[in-house]
């Protein structure tokens, strides 16, 4: 991984984790919005409240958004990065072989088909005849990029859904939370 890949998993596992506490934050206000509206529209301060129960919708809103972007696409972003390089080493690793190898191992489309579907890992980043003769092989790089990308991400999200969701269980009502963590 280079310099850009580190800072992309970084900002994708900050926004991943602050997007999985828009669920609880939205509770929050959900709450706060049963309060005002409970008592009904007979209070003198029941329009501001409103209103700026509304703007911590929006405000939550577009949190959500940008956070549920950044995530999916820097760590979309750096899959995509990492199955090219894998793809990359395959090439030079075939480039790398004797002619006779052509010759005698390979078939006419195979070559160009592992390009597409197989991927070969190496061991520390070196990549030689080891790795084309006998390649830990992907059956597909798609599933590889689908595995780091989409699905690291939706699993940071969820795990800070499930911790921030009973941490502002634990707050409000830590009795009933109990109940439900038992």
């Amino acid at each position: 991984m280079d310099p850009l890949d580190y800072i992309l998993v970084l900002v994708g596992t900050v926004s991943a984790l602050a997007a999985g506490t828009a669920l609880p934050l939205l509770f929050i206000v959900l709450g706060d919005m049963m309060d005002v509206v409970g008592p009904g529209p007979g209070s003198p301060t029941f329009r501001s409240d409103v209103d700026q129960i509304i703007l911590y919708y929006v405000y939550l809103g577009l949190f959500a958004m940008l956070t549920n972007y950044l995530h999916m696409s820097c760590w979309m972003l750096t899959a995509t990065r990492q199955a090219n390089r894998v793809r990359e080493h395959y090439l030079r690793a075939v480039l790398a072989q004797e002619i006779g190898f052509f010759d005698q191992e390979s078939t006419s489309g195979g070559l160009l088909q592992g390009l597409n579907e197989v991927g070969c890992l190496w061991k520390v980043g070196v990549c030689s005849t080891w790795c084309v003769n006998d390649a830990v092989s992907i059956q597909d790089t798609v599933a590889f990029q689908d595995a780091i990308g989409h699905k690291v991400g939706t699993f940071l999200m969820n795990a800070s859904l499930c911790i921030s969701g009973i941490i502002v269980g634990m707050w409000y009502r830590c009795v009933l939370c109990l109940l439900f963590v038992n």
